[in-house]
């Protein structure tokens, strides 16, 4: 198998009387029923590792499970006491996982036994040989299987290497293969015999993932885009949970035609990730009072406060603010019909405002509406997006996120420049931005979208930063973030050089006059004139 071939994924049902294997659960004899066999082109090893990936991410095979947490991971001696024996294999791996759902108000979380056996005596000598991966869930007397997980006692995942002398003929290649095997919790229970039925399709999912995730490590395929680059992930998901239940009930009240669950779960999820951005990037602080349930009290914030330019909605700023960050406000050029869903405490910190950058005239001192020490928040901010770096390097201490989504240059609605792609100065950081959008495929870095992501990042470099970039885990495709929360450069001299470097793109911008700002509308604008 020097060449990876990939063989289609075709499962078949188990028929009756097929091989099985025999031993023990829990003491117990084990009644394990063949659920189902298909042909594979990977080796043991690639089964073993695809075996792997599936016991710390069980939330690739079901939306409704949140992730694993893996609680022991050891080597398992001549001595050890393993809950489960194959006849003719042995144990000589155990992982014990603790299983979250998405939705932990539903279902509960489940310890997982996940044991590893090879063939008695097994070799070394690289010889392919049989290999079986069992995993048992931890029921309590009297305790109950959540929904996410099928009505079983185990289920075995069996790799048969190839038996080429049991071909029908010299011609004839025999293949490796990967049967499935189950304990009915219910020791009557013959559902998996029908196809149409949810276990048996469970089994065939799981079958599936091991077979394509086999094939992926036989090809050497590698991860390309690393996510939770900035932030922890179980990190962002524990938080998120407290963070969704906190304000759900958001969606309930919606009163404007657009999906409410997109846009209140997507502003919930950016809630989430700024507040853990900014506990890891100023230093903590101290609260009167701490309650066990808000510990974010204590998590470090900008000392300048935070802005929302372009605040839309106002969802954002209405959970920033609630969470215990009132230290901060949005503008935008309207008030939104939104903005009468919340409290007075969140009212008065939306503003209608026509922000003008165009008027700075000065390069000392911040900007309008800004403060030394400022956040800068931009979410789909449109002809503001590329203004949020410049604002930012004019006013100490401030950084920024940005996550565009109408591409605008400095002046008008972004073009995509003529030989962008094709610089010989790119930046190392435009070239793994360029890596990572590549492979999400949809036309990639030489997409507008693409493209004008590389386009900001270097524009926000050339403002001083040390740009960071995150695909952040909301329910948007326009998912990506820039983040300038260090300068690259670090003496005052330095600092004050780009300041003035920063101005002159100002400067070009007046005297070109093509940028316009909008004007405030509704009400506002007849207070505004």
């Amino acid at each position: 198998m020097s060449q990876a071939r990939e063989v289609p994924f075709t499962p078949t049902p188990a028929e009756p009387g097929s091989r099985t294997l025999e031993g023990s659960l829990n003491s117990e004899e084990a009644d394990w029923k063949p659920v189902l066999s298909c042909p594979v082109e990977f080796t043991s090893n690639h089964f073993v590792q695809a075996l792997d990936n599936i016991v710390r991410h069980p939330e690739w095979n079901s939306s409704i499970i949140l992730r694993a947490d893996i609680l022991e991971d050891r080597i398992v001696s001549e001595n050890d006491s393993i809950m489960v024996s194959v006849l003719g294999f042995e144990a000589n791996r155990h992982i014990l996982r603790r299983i979250l759902p998405r939705r932990p108000e539903r279902d509960g979380p489940l310890d997982q036994d996940c044991v590893f056996l090879s063939p008695h005596g097994h070799s070394s000598s690289g010889t392919e040989e049989s290999s079986i991966v069992i995993l048992a869930p931890i029921i309590s007397l009297g305790g109950e299987l959540p929904f996410y997980h099928p009505k079983v006692k185990a289920v075995a995942f069996r790799y048969e290497p190839a038996q080429d002398g049991l071909a029908a003929n010299e011609d004839q290649e025999t293949r490796p293969v990967l049967s499935l095997h189950i304990i009915p919790l219910d020791p009557l229970d013959d559902s998996y015999t029908n196809t149409e039925s949810r276990l048996y399709r469970v089994c065939v999912s799981l079958a599936q993932s091991v077979w394509r995730i086999g094939f992926g490590q036989m090809s050497g395929y590698q991860k390309k885009v690393q996510h939770d680059v900035l932030v922890d992930k179980n990190e962002y998901q524990d938080f998120y949970l407290v963070m969704r239940e906190r304000f759900k009930s958001v969606v309930e009240g919606w009163n404007i035609d657009t999906d409410p669950l997109k846009h209140v779960f997507e502003d919930i999820g950016i809630a989430t990730f700024l507040m853990l951005l900014w506990k890891q990037t100023y230093p903590a602080r101290d609260a009167p009072t701490v309650d066990e349930s808000h510990s974010w009290d204590t998590w470090g914030r900008p000392p300048g406060g935070w802005i929302d330019l372009g605040c839309g909605n106002g969802l954002l700023v209405h959970i920033l603010v609630s969470m215990g960050y009132p230290d901060g406000f949005g503008i935008d050029v309207r008030e939104r019909k939104t903005w009468e869903l919340f409290p007075p405490e969140t009212r008065a910190r939306l503003q209608v405002h026509s922000y003008d950058p165009t008027t700075i005239k000065t390069s000392s001192g911040c900007p309008p509406l800004l403060r030394p020490g400022m956040f800068l928040i931009g979410n789909h901010s449109d002809e503001m997006t590329p203004w949020l770096p410049i604002l930012a390097a004019l006013c100490p201490d401030a950084s920024f996120l940005s996550m565009p989504c109408c591409p605008w240059d400095l002046d008008q609605k972004f073009v995509k420049p003529r030989g962008f792609h094709k610089r010989p100065d790119k930046l190392p950081a435009e070239e793994e931005l360029e890596r990572k959008l590549e492979a999400r495929g949809k036309g990639g870095s030489t997409s507008l979208y693409g493209t004008y992501l590389q386009w900001h990042l270097h524009e926000a470099f050339e403002c001083g930063f040390d740009v960071e970039t995150e695909v952040l885990r909301i329910p948007s495709s326009r998912n990506w973030a820039l983040i300038g929360r260090r300068k690259a450069t670090s003496t005052p001299d330095e600092q004050e050089r780009r300041k003035e470097a920063v101005f002159e793109k100002i400067k070009a911008v007046q005297e070109r006059g093509l940028f316009k700002t909008r004007p405030p509308e509704g009400k506002a604008a007849q207070e505004h004139h």
